[in-house]
């Protein structure tokens, strides 16, 4: 969702939709401020959003299963099960692709 607000004599425009970090710009017209906003939420809703995520290329799903692991699963009451469960995620040859690469039409 975009909101809109002036700013000295600029305009800024802040998108924020759960799942995806905050991105935020200022303007010299209302019309600019209205188009980036769009063209933000059309590359969220298309799913061409690899500009906005650039910080999590090298993070690899295997690093997080296995801080998962270490840190959530000790403390379940069935940890071992669990622990089971991660352990076929780790040997899948998805946990060595990065987040920003794993995309829904990857997983069917």
């Amino acid at each position: 969702m975009a909101t809109f607000r002036k700013r000295s004599n600029s305009w800024q425009a802040r998108v924020q939709l759960s799942g995806y970090p905050d991105q935020s710009k200022s303007f010299k017209s209302y019309a600019e401020a209205i188009a980036w906003a769009r063209k933000i939420e059309s590359d969220i809703d298309s799913g061409s959003t690899n500009h906005l995520i650039k910080a999590n290329n090298k993070v690899l799903l295997k690093d997080l299963l296995e801080r998962y692991k270490l840190e959530v699963t000790c403390h379940k009451k069935h940890a071992s099960a669990e622990a089971y469960r991660v352990d076929f995620w780790l040997r899948h040859e998805l946990s060595g692709k990065s987040i920003a690469s794993i995309k829904s039409v990857v997983m069917v």
